[in-house]
């Protein structure tokens, strides 16, 4: 969806973009839980992490009544003055 303008316009996205007008930089972004469907984050339909879950490697990061939570993805799109642009992403979890 960042690299198509008509589709980031046509899902309603483009009041989040930030504009500086003195470098003449727009940077957008976009953050999509990775998950196959909506509703509960369950482990069957969606991209989770299990830290702290019995499945560490390392007991010393084991916690007691873990519990998995999903996985984030950040994507980031900067397009400069002479319409030049740079993505970026990451993962988080809640």
């Amino acid at each position: 969806m960042l690299v198509d303008d008509s589709a980031f316009t046509a899902a309603a996205f483009t009041g989040v973009d930030i504009t500086d007008g003195s470098t003449g930089v727009t940077v957008r972004w976009v953050i999509d839980r990775q998950c196959a469907a909506a509703g509960n984050a369950l482990s069957t339909s969606c991209a989770v992490s299990s830290r702290g879950a019995d499945s560490a490697a390392d007991d010393r990061y084991r916690l007691v009544n873990a519990e998995t939570q999903p996985v984030y993805r950040i994507s980031v799109r900067a397009t400069g003055p002479r319409n030049t642009q740079a993505f970026f992403q990451t993962t988080v979890v809640r």
